[in-house]
């Protein structure tokens, strides 16, 4: 061998030795806090309830491949359910709760059951029979059963709903609710119907009995004096949207003692004004008492604008209880996968966590799209983080769109680890960084490390390298009591600095 020849392989040599070293430097780093090579954004959607028979496992495969992670099947309603139920009628012939679970947990995707509160849809009619027959349905302030009267206002509603004042509907619902978590290994219970059906109700002679007992009201002339400009209507409101608020805590409630993984979650209604004076749904107060672990908005809008301002009307509700928030994609209502893009573009820009889709059958056809252009990264859920909150300082002002504002562009504040967290087993430690993020998802500088073996207040300093709207993102991993490490994902509200 020649002198060339020896020196051209000893060259090649150190080359292979430089990329191998290289590729295990990139592979350790890598392999040092993976979740840097995820995205922190829940990706779910609605699936209808179906008496009949489905393939979950090709359905589960399906999402999975285009990067989702969670569904929202609807399993029970007021009056009926798809799987053995101690406390609905089974409408089905298998138990497809079962079927839907194994092969979601097969595929990576977690299952929060939808539950359509109250509405008696799709319930057997002796079931129904016997609802009307105890005085447990709603009646409007005229006199009518729900079906009628929705008609009349243009809804298509034809089933009863359940009176939320009467104890024996609290107990269902309460039951009904309970058995999921008994029952079946699901990741989370979902809230659907949480509400009253309108202002129109409920005016029946349980609520009128009811009222005046808990309100301690003689001779109430009903419902004159608790109807449109009656001197006791905002009584009477007030009473109305407790009586939704405690129903959801104690389910809440039972719900977290029962198994602390389970995730409580809500299809939280658009209009935080008709969700007050309508609805009985502030769901916004439930997530300040920790009765929601996140918050499903139904962002039903396909026209941008719309979905935007839809957006923007929850973010001087939400910023401050650091409890996740998905916007509800009404992909039924759009013409074309462009106007999807649209929304989702719009809502990661506003600051949310992750989106669900209304719903898996106007999905399915846009899976290859989605998964080339919108779930390019693959993602982390925010709710399965430990818990972390982020506190910056207090700002110059709020924007228009109501963000923290800060003039200056430094900005100081701390933020609180918890060794805690909606896992199904402890965490005995927690390593990771923070990182200044743009909206984009673009990791702009590292701000801290992170490495605990105990909860933790750490103080944070960032420089904002123009003006913006920014993030700051905790990504890294958790050692698990179990053994073994966990990647995880999450982010904090955004912020806006003229960065000067």
């Amino acid at each position: 061998m020649n002198s060339r020849a020896l020196t051209s392989l000893i060259c090649l040599a150190f080359l292979f030795v430089m990329a191998s070293c290289s590729m295990r430097n990139i592979a350790e780093e890598k392999q040092g806090n993976s979740a840097l090579d995820y995205v922190a954004e829940g990706r779910g959607t609605w699936i209808g309830m179906s008496r009949r028979a489905r393939d979950w496992d090709s359905t589960m495969a399906a999402l999975a491949d285009a990067g989702f992670n969670m569904v929202f099947p609807c399993m029970n309603t007021g009056g009926a359910a798809i799987y053995p139920s101690d406390v609905l009628p089974m409408i089905s012939e298998g138990d497809e709760l079962a079927a839907c679970i194994e092969a979601a947990h097969r595929h990576g995707i977690e299952v929060h059951v939808w539950r359509i509160n109250w509405y008696m849809s799709s319930a057997p009619a002796e079931f129904a029979r016997r609802m009307m027959d105890e005085g447990r349905i709603q009646y409007s302030w005229d006199g009518k059963r729900n079906g009628p009267k929705m008609k009349e206002l243009g809804y298509n509603q034809p089933e009863d709903w359940l009176c939320p004042s009467h104890p024996a509907n609290r107990e269902l619902e309460k039951r009904a609710m309970l058995e999921l978590v008994e029952k079946y290994d699901v990741d989370g219970v979902h809230f659907d119907y949480m509400r009253f059906s309108n202002d129109h109700f409920c005016y029946c002679d349980g609520c009128r009995e009811r009222f005046s007992e808990q309100r301690g009201l003689e001779n109430l002339s009903w419902p004159a004096e608790v109807w449109k400009e009656g001197r006791l209507r905002e009584v009477y409101l007030d009473w109305r949207r407790d009586l939704i608020h405690s129903s959801a805590r104690e389910i809440a409630d039972a719900v977290h003692e029962l198994d602390p993984y389970v995730c409580v979650n809500l299809a939280g209604r658009n209009s935080p004004y008709w969700c007050t004076y309508s609805d009985g749904q502030q769901w916004w107060k439930w997530m300040d008492e920790g009765i929601l672990d996140f918050l499903c908005a139904m962002d039903y809008q396909a026209d941008a604008e719309k979905f935007q301002r839809a957006v923007e009307s929850h973010i001087p509700l939400i910023r401050a209880t650091g409890v996740p928030y998905y916007c509800g994609l009404g992909l039924y209502e759009m013409d074309s996968l462009a106007q999807l893009k649209a929304n989702i573009a719009i809502g990661r820009e506003l600051g949310q966590n992750g989106w669900i889709t209304f719903s898996e059958r106007s999905l399915m056809k846009h899976l290859t799209a989605i998964k080339a252009e919108v779930n390019t990264r693959p993602a982390l859920l925010p709710h399965r983080a430990p818990r972390t909150r982020f506190f910056l300082a207090e700002p110059d002002s709020y924007s228009d769109q109501g963000f923290a504002h800060y003039n200056s562009g430094s900005i100081s504040g701390q933020m609180s680890v918890a060794l805690s967290g909606k896992l199904k087993v402890g965490i005995i430690a927690v390593r990771g960084e923070v990182w200044l993020e743009n909206m984009a998802g673009e990791r702009l500088s590292r701000i801290a490390e992170v490495n605990l073996d105990r909860a933790r207040r750490i103080p944070l300093l960032c420089e904002l390298p123009s003006p913006g709207r920014y993030r700051l993102g905790f990504y890294g991993r958790m050692t698990l009591s179990a053994g073994g490490e966990k990647p995880f994902g999450m982010h904090g509200f955004p912020f806006e600095s003229t960065g000067g």
